[in-house]
């Protein structure tokens, strides 16, 4: 693994009674072996996170940080106090962003299992995001985090992205490869390049889902919601029963059985599962 510091530029304006201050750091960064099975991941907080492809087998990160404050003292502090780390776990890159209300850790249970964020009840003298953009190899796979004050955008990558958004949507286009694509609020687009050959989950609390994969999409069909409806110009969709998982034995009252609550639909005989999931939107499924 390199980490190369490239560029760094600051500036400092005033817009009112406020100050702010900009610094753009562009970094670099391999992996000591190539490997297909390789995994970067990249955790913001504050700020949108954009994904090109290029055609060299390392990662390049420029991050634009922008720090909002009352006085020069708070802009010198957040300065200081907010940039970027990075894990390096072998076989994983983990580039994240970093400040004193938030550490970042590895969490074992639940969804969040993985590196991600813990957040502490602290006030902070000032404003500030990172909105990063990152240029990877078409193969790379990815994780992609953020929180607020942007969206993730995904383009041209055919490694598996699994990526989470808080207040903001997620746009993954000429994509080819697992997707696993989680945002509360926003939408949720994903344009395929080529259909996908693994099972893949797309979720949105508050948004819609807008996916579109080529023509002779073949795959099973997974959908729930609790105020949206499903819509789509797949051709020949069968419904198939809910799953049924065993789950433990009682006592005294034989085996218990959880049924899905979700609808199944095939299309084409295919075996890759679609899972599309909404609580205030619809989810648009078509093949071009």
């Amino acid at each position: 693994m390199k980490n190369i510091v490239i560029a760094i530029f600051i500036g400092v304006a005033t817009i009112g009674h406020a100050q702010i201050k900009v610094e753009v750091i562009t970094r670099e960064y391999a992996f000591e072996k190539p490997g297909q099975n390789n995994v970067f991941q990249l955790s913001n907080v504050n700020g949108f996170i954009k994904v090109e492809v290029h055609d060299k087998d390392n990662f390049i990160l420029v991050a634009r940080k922008e720090l909002k404050a009352k006085t020069n003292e708070r802009l010198a502090l957040g300065m200081k106090e907010i940039g970027l780390s990075l894990m390096d776990r072998y076989d994983t890159l983990i580039v994240y962003s970093t400040s004193p209300c938030q550490t970042f850790t590895r969490h074992e249970e639940g969804s969040r299992r993985g590196y991600g964020y813990s957040y502490h009840n602290c006030e902070s003298k000032y404003d500030f995001k990172i909105d990063m953009t990152l240029k990877v190899p078409r193969n790379a796979n990815l994780i992609l985090r953020t929180v607020n004050k942007g969206d993730i955008e995904v383009k041209g990558v055919t490694g598996s992205i699994n990526v989470r958004n808080i207040n903001g949507a997620i746009l993954l286009d000429d994509v080819a490869g697992k997707i696993m694509a989680n945002t509360i609020n926003g939408d949720v687009d994903v344009n395929y390049s080529s259909n996908p050959s693994a099972d893949s989950r797309y979720y949105t609390l508050n948004g819609d889902i807008n996916a579109n994969f080529k023509a002779g999409l073949a795959a099973k069909i997974s959908f729930k919601s609790f105020n949206g409806e499903m819509y789509t110009n797949l051709p020949s969709l069968k419904t198939l029963p809910g799953e049924i998982q065993r789950e433990e034995i009682l006592n005294g009252k034989g085996i218990k059985f959880k049924i899905e609550d979700r609808s199944i639909f095939q299309t084409r005989n295919g075996q890759v599962m679609l899972e599309f999931e909404t609580f205030n939107g619809d989810a648009i499924i078509k093949e071009k």
